[in-house]
């Protein structure tokens, strides 16, 4: 009889970790199709969707979601147009006491009139909803200590990598 309750226990808990496996599997694909969507927004400018993915505290900086709206329509990259953006190297999540929280790398193509600019950088994710939604903030040429001054909630244990050199391919 002991031996057929330690068989059903077996069974139940390899079946809870199988998945347990499976639920983290796809937490960590949404994150990246939430980035990928996020990065499709900006190259097509379709900006109304893009801002839903911004942070509030940086929507509140530039005064609103009509002012980044402006701003983003105005264009914010002195003539360049983002050709594409890709998501990729998906860092584990970190669990604080108020977010969920990772790092993406962000691979960027730009297109001005010199030629084509290519150049990587760390995208942050942030969920404060336990990873229902998700927004994300580029640390473009920040430190992570530069970016806690903005976002006092990140984790020190997140891995910011510095912003590349840009590769400049002319015309």
């Amino acid at each position: 009889m002991n031996r057929k309750y330690f068989l059903v226990t077996i069974l139940f808990i390899n079946n809870a970790i199988y998945c347990q496996k499976i639920d983290i599997e796809a937490f960590r694909n949404k994150i990246k199709i939430e980035a990928e969507s996020m990065a499709d927004a900006l190259v097509s400018k379709k900006f109304v969707a893009y801002i839903k993915y911004m942070h509030p505290i940086l929507i509140e900086a530039y005064g609103g979601e009509d002012k980044v709206l402006e701003t983003l329509n105005k264009g914010i990259l002195n003539g360049a147009i983002i050709k594409s953006i890709k998501i990729s190297d998906l860092s584990d999540t970190i669990v604080t006491k108020e977010e969920i929280q990772c790092t993406l790398k962000e691979s960027i193509e730009l297109e001005t009139d010199k030629g084509t600019i290519l150049t990587t950088s760390t995208l942050i994710g942030v969920s404060q909803d336990g990873g229902n939604k998700w927004y994300f903030i580029d640390a473009s040429s920040n430190t992570l200590q530069e970016l806690q001054s903005y976002f006092p909630t990140l984790s020190d244990r997140l891995s910011i990598t510095s912003l590349s050199k840009p590769i400049i391919i002319e015309k």
